[in-house]
């Protein structure tokens, strides 16, 4: 089997492509020397866009962070993991500096502030927000009350295309 055209999306995360490609000028001369032609995703009309995170193109080849393919896998798309890196990354609490919190225990009890993004497809933000909370609570021994119904919603939106 040949494959004369493909499309490609490379989310803003610290994957290999975003930072050493870094723009679809590399991956364009590359393929078009065999006869192939990439698109950038992000090249097309926004309604195609979706592909990016449900995986409805079996021509697309997609690398970024991990919450869309779980989704979309969770969805029933076909997705193949072909290669995973693992980013030691930090997690941040931040607080108002008029605020009386100057530790991570502290904030048991209180409301932490987390993004909604209602017209997304997979509001990943969110997740990250979420994900985010609870490793650095967890961290610290603090228990993020509800935190797993509250994810829970995050991982069962139904399949919606961003217009």
């Amino acid at each position: 089997m040949s494959i004369q055209e493909f499309r490609y999306t490379i989310c803003p995360v610290g994957n290999s492509s975003f930072l050493s490609a870094n723009r679809e000028e590399f991956l364009q001369a590359a393929f078009e020397k065999r006869g192939v032609k990439p698109t950038l995703l992000q090249s097309l009309p926004r309604d195609q866009w979706h592909v990016h995170f449900d995986y409805q193109d079996p021509a697309l080849f997609r690398e970024g962070g991990n919450i869309p393919p779980i989704w979309a896998k969770s969805n029933d798309a076909d997705v193949v993991l072909i290669g995973l890196a693992f980013l030691p990354h930090r997690t941040f609490l931040l607080v108002r500096n008029d605020s009386n919190v100057d530790s991570v225990e502290q904030l048991r009890g209180l409301r932490l502030g987390v993004p909604v993004n209602a017209d997304a497809i997979i509001d990943f933000y969110r997740a990250t927000v979420e994900h985010g909370f609870e490793t650095a609570l967890a961290a610290r021994g603090v228990a993020a009350p509800g935190a797993s119904e509250k994810s829970a919603t995050v991982w069962k939106q139904p399949l919606r295309h961003a217009a």
